[in-house]
């Protein structure tokens, strides 16, 4: 199974079987080069372009595409998948399954990457014309600054963990998991950039949310309509404590509380932070510039 985020309306789409881009190729490993990235990030396809692409760390395929611009660049579509949204139904359903032989991406080259082309596309990626998950780079270092807005990609794999910035991951589907603490609680949550722009720190699920010490609980008179058309409520509040990521401290996070995604997960706090990620060793390093560390 692959997972994608859908932030507009919806926190995930699930698919069947996993999605991930093949080798990378460098090339100029000697001098990487850094581009903007938060409102999205260049990239050319097979030679054409650019296009521009959202970050998505919460997706595991290699990259999702607008069926317009897949069908423009003539994509070949090597199989099908089924999409469902973090509840599975029979009925989900069936998506485009489509490679690239060549992506360009901030001074390296992605070979063979394996991504989807959705019909509901368009809402996932806003105003743009995709997006790359975490399964592009499985292969590389990749480096998201998001106060300077930076992204680099290198082969310098990450020093080991250290239990402080850098933290070993587990992943599920690919999505990057790491240890942290809400108000004292401990809980495994997905790193997602896909949900900078949620409006909360972090989410979480009602049942969760059961066991903080909440301050200002509000339900919203909205919710989120997920990939497949189904709603679902949601409620907004302020943690009365602390949140933790190793070394890192949060005071007073935000949270957004809903049964639309079934874990924890990372959100608007990843805007204050620089994150790198090593995914051949399970490393990530995170930084929050202007904060002192801990020792």
């Amino acid at each position: 199974m692959a997972a994608m985020r859908f932030i507009t309306a919806a926190l995930l789409l699930i698919l069947s079987g996993t999605l991930f881009s093949g080798r990378v190729m460098a090339q100029e490993p000697s001098s990487p080069t850094s581009v903007p990235f938060k409102n999205g990030v260049e990239v050319k396809i097979n030679g054409h372009g650019p296009y521009q692409f959202g970050i998505d760390t919460g997706a595991s395929t290699g990259f999702t595409i607008t069926p317009e611009l897949s069908r423009e660049l003539s994509l070949p579509v090597t199989s099908h998948t089924q999409s469902h949204s973090a509840m599975e139904h029979a009925n989900d359903p069936s998506v485009d399954v489509v490679h690239i032989d060549d992506l360009l991406l901030a001074g390296h080259l992605f070979h063979h990457a394996i991504g989807i082309a959705p019909p509901n596309a368009s809402p996932l990626v806003k105003n743009g014309s995709g997006l790359l998950g975490i399964g592009l780079f499985q292969d590389v270092v990749v480096r998201l600054d998001y106060p300077s807005n930076k992204l680099s990609i290198s082969e310098q794999s990450l020093p080991p963990e250290d239990g402080k910035n850098i933290l070993k991951y587990n992943d599920v589907h690919l999505r990057p998991y790491v240890d942290i603490l809400l108000g004292g609680v401990p809980a495994n949550a997905c790193i997602d950039t896909g949900a900078k722009d949620s409006g909360a720190d972090v989410t979480v699920p009602p049942d969760f949310a059961s066991r903080l010490h909440l301050q200002n609980l509000v339900k919203l008179p909205y919710g989120w309509t997920d990939i497949n058309r189904r709603n679902h409520e949601m409620s907004r509040a302020t943690l009365d404590g602390d949140l933790t990521i190793g070394s890192i401290v949060v005071h007073n996070p935000t949270l957004l509380i809903t049964d639309s995604v079934p874990f924890v997960n990372l959100g608007s706090v990843l805007n204050k932070l620089v994150i790198t990620l090593d995914a051949r060793n399970h490393r990530v390093k995170l930084e929050m510039p202007g904060k002192t560390q801990p020792e």
